[in-house]
Parts: structure tokens; C-alpha cells; sequence
């Protein structure tokens, strides 16, 4: 395993972030969050860019 203070870009990928998708989006966003806390940053990656999008992330 990598130490904290090594630099580690980790992504997250998932069909669509929905606000009722089966758990997916909260498992997604918040393994995110915790990779974000220990290695600096990381992203989800979606392939089903929606309008809402901004607002279901900022939830």
C-alpha cells in the first residue's frame, strides 16, 4: 500500500450519478472523498454526462 504522502491519482468510474442508483453513486462519491482525503485528490468518472450533474455532485 502507498504511503500518505505519496502522490496517487484514483478514479472512480460509473455509468451515470444518480441521486437512486442502487447505492452506486454514494459508493462512488464517497470512496472519491476518501481517496481524496488520503492521497490529495480523485475524480469519478461517468459516461452519462447529465444537466443535473453539478447539483447531484454538490449533494
Amino acid at each position: 500500500m502507498a504511503a500518505a504522502s505519496e502522490h496517487l491519482d484514483a478514479y472512480m468510474v460509473t455509468w451515470k450519478l444518480e441521486r437512486e442508483f442502487g447505492g452506486m453513486t454514494t459508493v462512488c462519491t464517497q470512496r472519491a472523498g476518501l481517496f481524496a482525503q488520503r492521497y490529495g485528490r480523485a475524480f469519478v468518472v461517468t459516461f452519462n454526462r447529465a444537466p443535473d450533474q453539478p447539483q447531484v455532485v454538490a449533494r
